[in-house]
């Protein structure tokens, strides 16, 4: 029988940001959640995508840190601040 070996999630990461594509699906997860929103029914919808980046970002975010990709779960934080200026952006446009 062979061993069964557990390889740590440190030796599976990319060391850069950009090889890292968890991270880089969790940073553009809300700003394409927003675009999508302003595409198909207006602008001033778009402040939504931010109540729903919070919800989808938590619990992504949850799951992301008991698998232990750390990296990625700072990009969510990220995506949620990115979402939220775009949802602000869109909120001032709405009630002005």
């Amino acid at each position: 029988m062979g061993e069964d070996t557990v390889i740590p999630l440190s030796d599976v990461d990319p060391e850069k940001w950009y090889q890292d594509s968890i991270a880089i699906i969790m940073l553009l997860l809300g700003p394409a959640l927003w675009l999508i929103l302003v595409t198909q029914l207006s602008f001033k919808v778009g402040w939504l995508a931010f109540i729903c980046q919070v919800q989808i970002g938590f619990y992504t975010w949850l799951t992301i840190i008991a698998y232990g990709h750390r990296r990625a779960a700072r990009w969510t934080w990220w995506g949620v601040l990115i979402t939220s200026a775009l949802g602000a952006w869109s909120l001032a446009v709405a009630l002005l």
